[in-house]
């Protein structure tokens, strides 16, 4: 067995301490995991909502790129009924700094992950989108239902995140990871 996949064996683990979940995902070598790992975790109510949280990032991290359709994306995540709507944003005035770029003719999205978890600063996802896309429109996408096809085939510009200071220095955003 070569040492990612015993790192993915670990990080399956619902027993592991954090720090050693977070140990064995900064060690993690190229992407040759299936998304369905990290997913498989992130909708597993069996899972602590911290270790769902680093599994959602790193999905997201792993398998999401700039130059993908948002169709793409919404199967990426899988029905993911760790999101909840109003979870969901778009970034229409920014007030202060951001890890992707705005502009006004396409959407920033963002995703809040387990915002419970860490009060004043939550774990964030943000995407760069072309063109304007209707938040509505995005969420029903991610809910397997029927959009019309300019919001499927819309492209991720930028992927980026905001992370409270608990993660690693080499756990945070460098905009495509």
């Amino acid at each position: 067995m070569d040492m990612d996949n015993k790192l993915l064996l670990i990080i399956a683990n619902k027993e592991i301490k954090e720090k050693e979940l977070l140990q064995a995902i900064q060690a993690l070598g190229t992407v040759t995991e299936s998304p369905k790992f990290w997913t498989g975790i992130a909708n597993s109510l069996d899972y602590r909502e911290r270790h769902r949280c680093y599994c959602v990032l790193q999905l997201v991290r792993r398998h999401v790129l700039p130059g993908m359709k948002l169709s793409k994306f919404a199967q990426i995540l899988d029905n993911p009924i760790w999101l909840k709507d109003e979870d969901i944003g778009v970034v229409d005035i920014v007030r202060g700094e951001i890890p992707v770029t705005w502009t006004f003719e396409d959407t920033v999205f963002v995703l809040r992950v387990f915002p419970e978890l860490v009060k004043g600063r939550n774990y964030a996802i943000y995407l760069t989108v072309s063109g304007k896309i209707d938040r509505n429109d995005f969420i029903k996408l991610l809910r397997g239902k029927d959009v019309n096809q300019r919001v499927k085939d819309a492209i991720i510009l930028e992927v980026g995140f905001i992370e409270p200071s608990i993660i690693q220095p080499s756990m945070k955003s460098d905009k495509r990871l």
